[in-house]
């Protein structure tokens, strides 16, 4: 087999849609073995991707998807500040960090096949993570729940929290939906969770995440992280005077269908600011428009909080933002202008919408995911029960996900307990991941029988009342079959549109509305009324 048996490779080659974030590269010492091949003079991307088959060629660790790996290697070493992207020679050139990483001594530990980092790597590799915003967002929630009180975290945990939301390339799994899906916490992962999984393994071997205790998730271990002290003084001293490195390709996904657009738009905001001690959002505004770039605040302020996740320093202050990173901006040259037909629509412009009208009461992932599930169809239908289970559980229910692949149950039963037995209740609940529910005859005989089976259960658990539940996008006519539902069954229920969900969580997050007096709520046999 030859990196050239087809052409592959063979050609000058160009640079990558997509840079900053990375997985599956997640041990140092082959990133070191990877800047090794870098040049002083720099390296083209095919001469690179030829050195990096020739390398492992030669230690007879070649394999079918090399290709893949090869690239996400590349990614890797440009995320940890050892190469920084050459436009003109499309391809990568040493940073004086990664020189240095060259010149260091390696160890000849071996630890399950793979070297350890001698103490001059890790001193090296240290300097280079903080330059990369992503790592710089991990280490910040791990040591914020540490100081918080709320203890170690997973890479799921850490994910929820990572990266862009309304972006298709940063998806989100929980870690009880794998385990409900019969599948392992090595296999199964949103895009988001693999970023995570990647930099809490950088870390780990910098000495600056340690591993605590396993959380038992439904009869499975699931690994948890937390930071060590140390990183009080590194993200309060090191980190701010550390210059962040920043690809224009870092700030949207090659995934999301609106990439250039927003790209274009996130790099003016942050040149912007750059210049700036503090700015109006106005004020931004204005100067955004003045680039040719179309706009608003709402879109802006949405794009702030996704830079903000990726690990960007910009703080707020009421309606003032203020960029307190060092920043490298590293622009695609000579780009094409955006026009009035390339604007954000659809879905993803509902989910920038509805991200910041929750900002303060609901976390933006879980919106993101109620919206964009909530229209797939079949193809998202557990993804959407997972996440109506998370905004249940965040309100204070007792929810479990029961649907997908465990027989004719419901999806999602929600439980509200009280200390006065006569107002717990609970909620069977049927999610419909549609644009528009119809109440198809089969759905509304399952939904009976749900009610038999989960209503029995309910009793036993000591939950004396219970009501039914559709949830999905939107609803034709439903008043007719939940009272046909009502009338066959002795119980009552309603149809809730996910935008009503949205309202009740986050009206019970700011507690403006208590679950243990809403339970008439979801017996009118009618659409669901949060007011």
């Amino acid at each position: 087999m030859s990196a050239t048996d087809n052409g592959a490779y063979s050609s000058v080659g160009k640079l990558m849609a997509n840079y900053g974030w990375v997985q599956n590269t997640s041990n140092l010492s082959t990133v070191r073995d990877t800047v090794e091949l870098v040049s002083k003079d720099g390296l083209n991307h095919n001469a690179l991707m030829r050195a990096i088959f020739e390398h492992r060629t030669e230690l007879g660790d070649i394999k079918k998807k090399w290709t893949w790996d090869a690239r996400c290697r590349i990614k890797a070493i440009c995320a940890c500040g050892m190469v920084e992207l050459d436009r003109d020679l499309q391809g990568y050139r040493l940073t004086p960090l990664g020189q240095e990483l060259c010149d260091a001594p390696k160890s000849s530990v071996l630890y399950r096949g793979k070297r350890i980092l001698s103490a001059e790597e890790k001193v090296i590799f240290r300097k280079g993570l903080l330059t990369s915003p992503p790592v710089i967002r991990v280490l910040n929630i791990l040591n914020d729940s540490r100081k918080n009180g709320n203890g170690a975290m997973s890479k799921y945990d850490v994910g929820s929290k990572l990266g862009f939301v309304g972006d298709v390339g940063f998806s989100h799994f929980e870690a009880e939906f794998v385990v409900r899906s019969g599948k392992n916490f090595n296999d199964a992962e949103g895009d988001a969770d693999k970023w995570a999984r990647t930099i809490l393994s950088w870390l780990s071997q910098v000495d600056w995440v340690i591993k605590t205790e396993s959380a038992d998730i439904l009869g499975k271990s699931l690994p948890l992280y937390t930071t060590v002290y140390e990183v009080d003084r590194v993200l309060q001293y090191s980190a701010r005077s550390t210059t962040k490195y920043i690809p224009q390709e870092m700030l949207c996904s090659d995934h999301h269908p609106f990439a250039e657009v927003i790209q274009q738009r996130r790099i003016a905001i942050l040149k912007i600011l750059s210049k700036k001690p503090y700015m109006a959002i106005a004020d931004l505004l204005n100067a955004i428009i003045e680039l040719g770039i179309d706009t608003d605040e709402e879109t802006l302020a949405f794009d702030i909080l996704n830079l903000r996740q990726a690990g960007i320093q910009i703080s707020k202050e009421r309606s003032f933002y203020r960029l307190t990173d060092k920043i490298k901006l590293d622009i695609i040259p000579e780009q094409k202008p955006i026009t009035a037909q390339q604007k954000v629509d659809g879905i993803e412009k509902q989910i920038e919408h509805y991200v910041m009208v929750y900002e303060d009461s609901l976390p933006s992932r879980l919106v993101d995911n109620l919206i964009r599930y909530g229209y797939d169809g079949t193809n998202s239908a557990a993804l959407f029960e997972m996440t109506v289970e998370k905004l249940f559980s965040f309100m204070g229910y007792e929810a479990q996900c029961l649907g997908q692949g465990h027989g004719r149950v419901a999806d999602v039963i929600a439980k509200y307990r009280d200390s006065f037995y006569a107002k717990s209740y609970g909620l069977i609940i049927d999610t419909k991941a549609y644009e528009k529910y119809n109440f198809p005859a089969g759905d509304v005989r399952k939904m009976k029988e749900y009610i038999a089976l989960h209503g029995a259960e309910l009793m036993q658990d000591m939950i004396p009342h219970h009501a039914f539940a559709f949830i999905s996008m939107a609803f034709t006519t439903p008043d007719e079959h939940l009272s046909e539902i009502a009338k066959d069954t002795a119980v009552n229920g309603t149809a809730i549109d996910v935008f009503s969900l949205m309202e009740l969580g986050s009206k019970v997050a700011k507690q403006e509305v208590s679950i243990a007096d809403i339970y008439s709520r979801f017996t009118t046999n009618k659409m669901f009324v949060c007011a």
